[in-house]
């Protein structure tokens, strides 16, 4: 997980999905912020795997859509607006990710 929020590391355990994230790079901790490349290049260092292994999923598409294929890593548009997606890598909730990578 990559975040520019404050105190984001709680919020997985909050909603229950602690056990999809091995690793939680923040950026009020790191001293860098989405899309500066060095807080993506951080969280694959962290978990020890290239820009191909990974993928961001974010609601931001400046922040986290393009500051993720600024390393390489592959974007998954989170849309929260009224009305479809359009891109291919867009959901509209975060259950489309399963649909997306055929899981």
């Amino acid at each position: 997980m990559v975040s520019n929020g404050v105190n984001q590391e709680r919020t997985p355990l909050l909603l229950g999905i602690e056990r999809y994230f091995d690793s939680f790079v923040g950026s009020i901790h790191v001293g860098h912020a989405k899309p500066d490349p060095e807080i993506f290049q951080m969280a694959l260092s962290n978990l020890g795997i290239g820009p191909e292994d990974a993928i961001m999923v974010g609601n931001n598409w400046k922040a986290d859509i393009l500051g993720a294929r600024g390393v390489e890593v592959r974007g998954i548009h989170l849309v929260r607006s009224a009305g479809h997606p359009s891109a291919p890598d867009a959901i509209e909730d975060l259950h489309g990710v399963f649909n997306i990578l055929n899981i």
